[in-house]
């Protein structure tokens, strides 16, 4: 659990460089299942970008809010390598049967970069 100076993440999982056995498309996303999406981020690799809010912009694109992530008192590292990382979604809002756009913003008013899932 992260301590109170660290972001919390809705993240249900990451891994470092990407989870074995999850190809991920070139949109950098794909869903895993009606209720998980996968996709890619990049940074440091001690400390990665992931997901702190996620908004449902519409039943086809949704904007995730990255922050740096590190779980205990070491320092950050200056590598940039892929992780990746998983979110769940409810199907009610977001329409899994049509493509999704993903919108991610690291760190409050850093780089945005979309991406794409194909639909299930």
């Amino acid at each position: 659990m992260p301590g109170a100076a660290h972001p919390s993440t809705i993240a249900l999982a990451w891994h470092h460089p990407t989870k074995p056995g999850v190809a991920l498309p070139r949109g950098g996303a794909r869903f895993l299942s009606s209720t998980r999406l996968a996709f890619v981020t990049v940074g440091s690799g001690s400390c990665p970008a992931l997901p702190s809010t996620l908004a449902v912009v519409g039943r086809s694109a949704i904007r995730l809010e990255l922050a740096p992530y590190d779980p205990g008192q070491r320092p950050c590292t200056a590598d940039l390598t892929t992780t990746s990382v998983e979110v769940a979604i409810d199907p009610r809002r977001v329409d899994v049967h049509h493509d999704l756009t993903i919108q991610l913003v690291y760190e409050p008013g850093g780089d945005r970069v979309a991406l794409s899932a194909p639909a299930l």
